[in-house]
């Protein structure tokens, strides 16, 4: 289930007693990573704690987290090149017990509001059940220029977006709780080739738990040359990135073997709804019956009516 979270600032100013880990993961990033890191110190919630690991970087960035460790401002793992999604999920493994847990990646900026809105929004759910909470934020070029912002969702029913490869909630607008991370904890999925840490949390909530939208704008996502994801803003330059990947890299591979991994592990305490779900999106070989079912399912796959067109011929032609 998603949820939408309104601001009417008429909240009550939230309490600091619940402990909130930031996950930061980290590989060459030095021109920018300061801003990021003061960002994340400056935060008007105090209660934070910030653990990075470092991915073998080459570039000055373990000499600028040396220098914040020794201010006592972070905690660093130096680590060897093992890739930036099973970096964020080596840093929950081992992150401490805490209330909530935060991604952060090393080159966006974040609003001193993030993480109290965040846990203001998150505290008035049932936190017996893996909650998510994601944010809007704005697209800025290499130097923090304003672009645009990111679009605001529509559409509610969202397990069947997330199942096609739709970033609902992106990696460093996340923060979930101790549920999501006992999941985690135990069924380890680290070895597994997986389409995006952020990916899979999403499903964790979009199955067992809620997905908690916020479309207030809580960061700022530097475009820059060297991200590890480059999210399009150009319709050409988008269009032209969606032919490279689905039609010649064949890169739904990736996001079929992601959800047929999730569902592999996770398939015994699935509700039958959403177990169905699965099964309709993860078959790895062309079948003419479920691609017509995925063609002319009665829920829609993306917000504008161009790539909703897009993708269902996708599911016919069998790249999708």
């Amino acid at each position: 289930m998603i949820r939408t979270i309104r601001n009417d600032n008429k909240e009550e100013k939230m309490l600091q007693n619940k402990k909130v880990i930031i996950l930061m993961a980290t590989y060459n990033g030095a021109p920018f990573i300061r801003e990021q890191l003061d960002s994340i110190i400056n935060q008007t919630y105090d209660n934070i704690e910030i653990m990075v690991r470092d991915d073998g970087s080459t570039d000055g960035t373990r000499e600028i987290l040396s220098e914040y460790e020794r201010k006592g401002s972070i905690k660093v793992t130096y680590g060897e090149n093992i890739g930036v999604v099973k970096g964020f999920f080596w840093l929950v493994e081992n992150a401490k017990e805490a209330d909530y847990y935060s991604f952060a990646d090393q080159d966006d900026i974040w609003l001193p509001d993030k993480i109290s809105r965040a846990v203001e929004c998150l505290e008035k759910r049932d936190n017996d059940l893996p909650q998510v909470y994601f944010s809007s934020f704005d697209f800025c070029d290499a130097q923090m220029n304003p672009i645009r912002s990111a679009p605001t969702l529509r559409q509610s029913n969202s397990l069947v977006r997330v199942l096609v490869g739709s970033h609902l909630a992106i990696g460093f607008t996340l923060v979930f709780n101790r549920e999501i991370k006992k999941i985690i904890d135990k069924t380890a999925p680290f070895d597994l080739k997986i389409y995006g840490h952020d990916y899979w949390i999403t499903l964790l909530a979009l199955t067992f738990g809620e997905l908690v939208y916020d479309p207030t704008v809580t960061a700022k996502y530097r475009r820059h040359e060297h991200n590890v994801s480059n999210y399009k803003v150009n319709f050409f330059e988008l269009q032209r990135e969606r032919i490279k990947k689905f039609i010649i890299n064949n890169d739904q591979k990736i996001i079929i073997d992601s959800a047929y991994h999730f569902h592999h592990l996770y398939k015994s305490q699935m509700k039958e709804e959403k177990r169905k779900k699965f099964e309709l999106f993860i078959n790895r070989e062309y079948s003419l019956k479920k691609a017509l079912k995925k063609c002319f399912l009665p829920e829609r796959y993306r917000d504008k009516l161009f790539d909703e067109i897009g993708l269902r011929v996708l599911f016919l032609i069998g790249k999708m």
